[in-house]
Parts: structure tokens; sequence; C-alpha cells
């Protein structure tokens, strides 16, 4: 993956996004933290994979995920990203996120969002998800009029 890679996240109405706003649920802090906020990768990733995938997801919670959205994002801009509150050894500040492909036997597009810092608290986290949201809203369109 390079750094000009663009990258896809699917949300929900009205359960992860509505009149333009990603809502907190879609962005859980254990994923910045731990398991990784996942991705696909949009040069290698199978449109059937995503469309699979979000009928499976609404179908588990069909009353608050009536439809689906795809958002794309750029891996170097997210990746850019730094905590204004905190500087390194040179007063530079430090990057706040790392994305690693992570594939997986069912999707080898798969890639992960992580916070490159684990050992903050739970405040930190917060802040680092709402640096994140506006970098999904540049480009977020129904999955039913999106195409590679």
């Amino acid at each position: 993956m390079i750094d000009e890679s663009e990258l896809l996240r699917l949300f929900f109405s009205d359960e992860q996004y509505a009149d333009g706003v990603i809502k907190d649920i879609s962005i859980p802090l254990d994923d910045l933290k731990e398991r990784g906020l996942s991705l696909d990768i949009k040069a290698i990733v199978e449109p059937s994979v995503i469309g699979d995938r979000a009928a499976e997801q609404s179908s588990r919670r069909p009353d608050s995920r009536h439809t689906a959205f795809i958002s794309e994002v750029v891996k170097k801009e997210i990746c850019s990203c730094t905590n204004p509150n905190e500087v390194d050894a040179d007063g530079k500040e430090i990057l706040l996120f790392e994305i690693l492909s992570t594939p997986l036997a069912e999707n080898p597009a798969h890639a992960s969002l992580l916070c490159i810092d684990k050992s903050k608290t739970r405040s930190f986290y917060v802040m680092a998800r709402n640096k994140l949201k506006p970098f999904f809203l540049k480009k977020i369109v129904p999955l039913s009029t999106w195409s590679i």
C-alpha cells in the first residue's frame, strides 16, 4: 500500500451516519487503540465483498442500519494528521495514525487504521476520533450509487 492509496469505510444511517454527521459509535475507541478500524484498499477490493458486508451488517440491526454509505479517504492525508497538544524532542507535532495492510482470507484488501500511541488515556482517543471524522465526511456517498 502506498501513501496515495485510497481507502474505503462503510457507514450505516441512522446508527453511524445521519444528517451529514459521522456519529461517535462509528469509530470505536478500542478500534483506534487496539483492534484497528477496518478499511478496504480501493485498488484491490472486490466490490462484491463490500456489498456482501453491507448486507450482512445491516441484517444484524435492520432498525438502525437503513442505508449503507461508503466513504473514501486517502492514506497520506490521514497518516499526516498530528496531535496539536504534543511535540517531539525537535518541537515537531507527533503523528497520530498509522494504516496497515491486514489482509484476511475472505478479504485480501483489508486494512487497519490505528493510533500510533497505544498508551494514552481515553481523552486522547476521543480527540483522535474527532480528528478522523472530517476525513470520512469529505467523500461519502450511498453505497447504491458508488462504483470503483
